[in-house]
């Protein structure tokens, strides 16, 4: 590339207030470039022409024009680059014009095309309207009626593709007529790449990516109507912009010390993580979890239910004997997945728990605006609690935490009708969860947002009455009953201080972006690093608790382990049943309920109750009192737990009280018929209530 410097070489043109500067790139132009750049020399201060490769006499013609004038700048390619790399060539030497103290950030930079479809006369209305509203860029939108259908639709789904990514609704993206801010411009240069034509696409989304005012109101006509660009054009364009949308989103946020191109890679593994987790949700249509079957079967029998008897149920006859409660928790995301599964049955509970995972996120967001950009956002993500919520599959603690931030961006900015219903819905989706995080909020408020308090304070206030239907169904859960205070309070505060932190550190890590911003790489270092120690934690490699984690349903699915035996003659519909899985695999559990077998218990752990037996008395009062007719345990089951359980029951099988009523050919698991034990009352066979 050569550079033909103005004629007055080394004397700087008389400073001005503020200067015009018109880049014109032109490929095979002759005919039109010298008419286009004499009217346009008079309606600015300088001109940048770039000749790219062109085969013609386009070069000719631009030498000489430019003959002895002043302001002018001539940039030579030897071959066809294309626009983009025309347009970076002329910007990089405005950038040295600037270091020279030639130009200055508040110049304005016009682009105009060479083929003469631009009237110059429009870049005084480009000008006028960036200086009249404080613009940092105008794009003017063109009238394209003149061109073929094919050229308007292809422009118009180019601009709405853009628009997504951009953030802001842009009319006319394949404008080459566009007046910049030379500081703006110049900021955006780090963000974009171009190749052939995606220069104007790209500059459009990275603008408005890095914050910068944008009007694209000036509407102009096309006098010369032609077009060089093909449907491959517009596929590169179209795979351009998210590229330059990253870079923006990436590059022109990261924290202090960070390398630019480092920044646009240390993102992308939380981005390809995520889009992992939202996929392999959605992958299997029954996700097995620590908690996943308990909700999909309450989604299952609501949605079931829902469409019987069009009310909601209060109990659910499959589980508990019959006492369970159909909401324990969970009303609000049980009625809408359980509506969800009418349509798309099982994979209804995926799609809710990508919902609510993309909910929290976005909420966060909402919530502080700081969580909009990728490096506070990688620290969400970095919450080893966050990720295990996902794999144990915590449906209604994340539609909690969706609901949660919500409701307090509701209060934060004053909108107290809004805020009643979504308090309603935080504690609806889970009581145990919401109820500690409105206190803490509640004292957040009292010492950081004293001006949230009256919101905060009536939106308990109105939803507190509305909620006691719901707290009166969580309180008469069997399990609750059956289990100690100390028992039930140790659960509570084990998953609490957890769960907790999935709205917690959202709040937090936005309050402090500032700071943290300044000391970004040492703080991702440590997130990285807790991280890393909580996947093993949960994934077995550092177990703490026997059956706790392992997160079997991110690489594995359905077992389908009981079909043979529920479609052989020892199963019985309508019998209860206790069966005893592997923890994140109860998948045996939901399909025999399905097939109108009822279990003993429901699927918290707390009322399986996996443990040793003191004496074969004490497990027999245990089966009697439940009402149990069969019991299935699984190898797998006592490989994980090592309970004496089995042993039990063989030695009732000896003893003439059992029977083995099935045994899988595979070796898998066993069904022991103990109905004679649930004949007589508990009292009868010496057990005490």
């Amino acid at each position: 590339m050569r550079e033909v410097l103005p004629a007055q070489e080394g004397v700087a043109p008389p400073l001005r207030r503020r200067q015009v500067v018109a880049v014109v790139p032109a490929y095979n132009e002759e005919a039109t470039v010298a008419r286009v750049l004499e009217r346009l020399y008079p309606l600015v201060d300088r001109i940048v022409a770039v000749d790219d490769g062109s085969t013609d006499a386009t070069r000719q013609r631009l030498l000489a024009w430019a003959g002895d004038r002043d302001g002018v700048h001539l940039l030579l390619f030897d071959r066809n680059r294309g626009l983009s790399a025309a347009y970076r060539a002329a910007f990089e030497l405005l950038a040295r014009l600037r270091r020279k103290g030639e130009l200055d950030d508040g110049d304005i930079v016009l682009t105009v095309d060479a083929d003469g479809q631009h009237d110059p006369c429009d870049v005084e209305r480009l000008v006028a309207e960036m200086e009249q509203g404080g613009y940092d860029a105008v794009i003017a939108c063109r009238d394209l009626s003149g061109y073929s259908p094919l050229k308007r639709l292809g422009n118009w789904l180019l601009s709405l593709w853009a628009s997504l990514w951009a953030g802001r609704r842009l009319r006319d993206v394949e404008s080459g007529l566009r007046a910049f801010r030379l500081g703006a411009l110049l900021a955006c240069l780090p963000y974009y790449r171009g190749w052939r034509y995606s220069e104007t696409v790209e500059l459009a989304v990275v603008l408005c990516r890095l914050g910068y005012r944008l009007s694209d109101a000036v509407a102009v006509a096309v006098p010369v109507r032609r077009s060089r660009t093909s449907i491959r054009d517009g596929l590169v364009d179209f795979l351009a912009i998210p590229f330059a949308w990253w870079r923006a989103w990436t590059g022109g946020t990261r924290p202090r010390g960070l390398p630019l191109r480092l920044s646009y890679l240390l993102p992308l593994p939380f981005l390809l993580g995520l889009l992992f987790l939202l996929f392999d949700l959605l992958w299997h249509p029954l996700f097995l979890g620590d908690d996943s079957v308990h909700h999909y079967a309450h989604i299952w029998y609501v949605g079931h239910y829902l469409a019987e008897h069009r009310s909601l149920p209060l109990h659910i006859p499959y589980l508990e004997g019959g006492r369970a409660m159909a909401f324990p928790y969970g009303l609000p995301v049980y009625v809408l997945g359980g509506l969800l599964n009418l349509a798309l049955g099982d994979r209804a509970v995926g799609l809710m728990m990508d919902l609510a995972l993309a909910g929290v996120l976005g909420a966060a967001a909402l919530l502080r605006p700081a969580l909009r950009q990728p490096w506070p956002l990688c620290l969400v993500l970095l919450n080893p609690f966050l990720v295990d919520a996902v794999y144990a599959f915590q449906l209604t603690t994340l539609w909690c935490a969706l609901f949660f931030l919500l409701w307090a961006w509701a209060v934060e900015s004053r909108r107290k009708l809004v805020a009643v219903p979504l308090l309603w819905l935080a504690v609806a989706a889970h009581p145990v969860v919401s109820i500690p995080a409105v206190a803490a909020y509640g004292v957040y408020a009292w010492l950081r947002r004293k001006g949230s308090l009256p919101a905060l304070a009536q939106s308990v206030a109105l939803a507190a009455p509305a909620l006691v239907p719901v707290l009166w169904m969580t309180l008469h859960t069997p399990a609750l009953s059956e289990t100690s205070l100390g028992t039930v309070a140790a659960s509570v505060a084990d998953s609490l201080s957890r769960r907790l932190t999935i709205v917690a550190l959202p709040i937090a890590l936005g309050d402090a972006w500032p700071w943290l911003r300044q000391r970004y790489l040492p703080v991702f270092g440590a997130g990285l690093t807790v991280l890393g120690i909580g996947v093993a934690l949960a994934t077995g490699p550092v177990q703490v608790q026997p059956g706790v984690g392992s997160y079997y349903g991110a690489l594995h699915g359905e077992r389908h382990l009981y079909d043979d035996f529920m479609a052989s003659d020892a199963f019985r519909p309508g019998a209860v049943y206790r069966v005893l899985e592997p923890n994140e695999r109860e998948d045996g559990m939901y399909r025999l309920i399905q097939h109108e077998a009822v279990l003993a218990h429901e699927f918290f752990s707390e009322s399986v109750g996996r443990r040793n037996w003191r004496s074969a008395a004490e497990y027999r009062c245990y089966l009697a009192g439940k009402g149990v007719e069969y019991v299935v345990v699984e190898g797998e089951f006592q490989r994980q737990f090592h309970t004496n359980e089995a042993s039990l029951l063989e030695g009732m099988v000896a003893a003439g009280d059992a029977s083995v009523a099935y045994r899988d050919p595979g070796g898998r698991f066993v069904v022991y018929d103990v109905s004679r034990l649930s004949g007589p009352a508990p009292a009868e066979q010496g057990c005490r209530g």
